[in-house]
C-alpha cells in the first residue's frame, strides 16, 4: 500500500509539473497574441488612412505639375512605410514562431 501510494504521489507531482509548465506556456503565448492583436489594430488604421488617401488621388486626378510631383511623393513615402513597417522579416518570422508554438501546445496533449 505505501508502494502505491508514493507512485501515486510521484505521477501526481508529476502532473502538477506539467500542468504548470503549460499554464506558463499559455501565459506566454496570450502576452504575445495580445501584442499581435494590438499591432493588427495600428495596421488596419493605417491601412485604412492609406487607403482613403489613395482614392481621393484616384478621384481627383490632376493636371497641374505641382499636383502630379506631390502625389508621386505620397505614393513614394506609403510604398517605403509599407516596406519599413509591416513587411520585415522579423514580424513575419514572429509570426510564424507563434503559429508554431500555438500548434505544439494544442497538440502536446
Amino acid at each position: 500500500m505505501e508502494d502505491q501510494l508514493s507512485a501515486l504521489g510521484e505521477r501526481w507531482s508529476h502532473v502538477c509539473r506539467w500542468a504548470e509548465q503549460r499554464a506558463s506556456a499559455l501565459q506566454h503565448l496570450s502576452n504575445h497574441w495580445e501584442q499581435l492583436d494590438s499591432d493588427l489594430m495600428r495596421l488596419k488604421s493605417w491601412l485604412a488612412a492609406h487607403e482613403h488617401s489613395l482614392r481621393l488621388i484616384e478621384t481627383n486626378p490632376s493636371t497641374d505639375r505641382s499636383q502630379m510631383i506631390d502625389v508621386a511623393r505620397q505614393l513614394q513615402v506609403t510604398k517605403s512605410e509599407t516596406r519599413f513597417k509591416y513587411s520585415s522579416d522579423s514580424k513575419a518570422l514572429r509570426i510564424d514562431s507563434y503559429w508554431n508554438v500555438t500548434w505544439s501546445l494544442m497538440f502536446s496533449v
